[in-house]
């Protein structure tokens, strides 16, 4: 089973869709073919965990019971699919000084190249 390490953009939308606050529009192709291989179990999402909680305190922010969206995102590999969340841990840290880095990205879009990278054992 492949993995994909979902960007900000990506996992706010998914999490729009999959906690029903939003549809995904038509130019949303991508992410769409994305949830439907997680939910036929042919895809792994692996969220890093400094992203979500980005997206939560937003959440929060606007009063939602961020609470309950994270009891939900630890139960969905139980439900739909796959779907890790991500500490960066001291691997992950360790391959980051290693990595030459790349100034066309900005940090958050260079730290999900990383972690695509390291699934992919791309080192």
């Amino acid at each position: 089973m492949d993995n994909y390490c979902l960007n900000r953009m990506e996992l706010s939308k998914f999490l729009s869709v999959e906690f029903g606050s939003a549809s995904l529009e038509l130019e949303d192709t991508n992410i769409q073919l994305l949830i439907e291989q997680w939910e036929n179990w042919q895809l792994e999402f692996v969220c890093l965990a400094t992203l979500l909680s980005q997206i939560l305190e937003s959440k929060q922010k606007q009063e939602e019971d961020v609470y309950i969206i994270l009891q939900e995102i630890y139960t969905l590999s139980d439900r739909k699919g796959l779907f890790l969340v991500e500490e960066i841990g001291a691997e992950f840290i360790e391959y980051m000084f290693r990595y030459i880095r790349n100034e066309e990205l900005n940090i958050e879009d260079h730290l999900v190249e990383i972690r695509r990278d390291m699934g992919d054992y791309r080192y």
